[in-house]
């Protein structure tokens, strides 16, 4: 029993993990674009940061009625049965997202007119003078 909800607060809380990571990528591509609205957001946030992990651990930890989660040697989720795809599939999935919100971010911001806002360029950290050269470059 203890392994079981050991393996499922682990799988749980490395998913949201994941999950945070990705709610960090949404707000960086909103902060770039200019689109915040933070009372709407933060309820959005949190739906994926805690609501998505607990959503896949209750749909895996119901469909499998526990079993695979632990296994004699260790504490995780076991490779028989591919149980492990519950924690690999979501993982890839916010990675690959990451990747491309990531790129959209940083087009943005290269873009000659990415950022038309002075108080986002500033926030973005751009040197107001020009709008290709971020300020933590002109330090070296």
């Amino acid at each position: 029993g203890v392994c079981i909800m050991t393996t499922a607060f682990l799988h749980f809380f490395f998913l949201a993990s994941f999950c945070w990571v990705l709610t960090e990528a949404w707000q960086s591509y909103m902060a770039v674009t200019g689109k915040v609205r933070t009372r709407l957001i933060r309820k959005r946030f949190l739906c994926l940061g805690w609501g998505l992990p607990a959503l896949v651990v209750a749909i895996s930890m119901g469909f499998t009625k526990t079993k695979g989660y632990g296994t004699p040697l260790y504490c995780w989720l076991s490779l028989e049965g591919g149980l492990l795809y519950a924690f690999v599939g979501p993982a890839a999935a916010v990675v690959l997202v990451n990747m491309v919100i990531g790129i959209l971010v940083f087009n943005k911001l290269v873009s000659r007119d990415g950022i038309l806002d002075k108080k986002l360029k500033h926030r973005a950290g751009y040197d107001s003078t020009s709008l290709l050269v971020p300020v933590f470059l002109l330090h070296f």
